[in-house]
């Protein structure tokens, strides 16, 4: 298993870790040779990410949503169903996800781990509007309950090794969402693959039911 952490001499970029994904390698194997697959990246444009796809005949939609994601958080008092209703507006507006589409895949790295509960909640529901019956949903989860200050800028480097780029290298306390939470806040995706990596990272891909 590959595992390599440097500090980047760039001056955006605080850490640089480099790590071998096996469940985004998974991933690889069951779109090879599919068609008119299509890719919903919830991260920054990258042209290794966007590359790496497009031998897979693959559509990327690329929508840098957790900058905007993680400022969202319900108001005092405010029901369930008025917090979803509010979001969504939002979300339209923000996302601009093309209407009556449905994605094959989305990716999410690191960004889940920086939600707040309703949020993640959310988020699930709003994403089902655009998932198919088999739609594979991508995902990194911190086990350990400090993690980076900010998400990652992850590509993908090779067949199974991802490379994230971290703004800071500084802590905080996360939420550390086991898998049981997952469940429960994930309710219209179900684990279809999870493995633990050497760097702590627990890595998921759950299907849309």
């Amino acid at each position: 298993m590959i595992f390599k952490t440097t500090v980047a001499r760039h001056r955006d970029v605080a850490e640089v870790e480099e790590f071998s994904s096996p469940v985004l390698a998974h991933v690889s194997e069951l779109i090879k040779g599919r068609r008119a697959f299509s890719v919903l990246d919830f991260g920054k444009a990258n042209g290794e990410t966007i590359q790496y796809f497009s031998r897979f005949d693959a559509r990327i939609c690329v929508v840098d949503a957790f900058d905007f994601l993680v400022r969202l958080s319900p108001k005092v008092g405010e029901k369930e169903e008025v917090f979803f209703r509010r979001l969504r507006r939002l979300a339209k507006d923000y996302l601009r996800l093309p209407e009556g589409f449905s994605f094959d895949l989305v990716l999410c790295w690191d960004g889940l781990n920086y939600l707040e509960p309703a949020v993640l909640r959310f988020l699930s529901r709003f994403l089902s509007l655009y998932s198919g019956s088999q739609t594979l949903l991508h995902a990194y989860f911190y086990t350990r309950r400090e993690i980076p200050e900010h998400g990652g800028d992850f590509s993908v480097v090779g067949h199974d090794t991802v490379c994230a780029r971290y703004p800071s290298a500084d802590r905080k306390v996360g939420h550390c969402y086991a898998q049981t939470e997952l469940v429960k806040l994930m309710e219209e995706y179900k684990v279809q693959k999870s493995m633990l990596l050497k760097n702590g990272i627990q890595e998921y891909l759950f299907s849309s039911y």
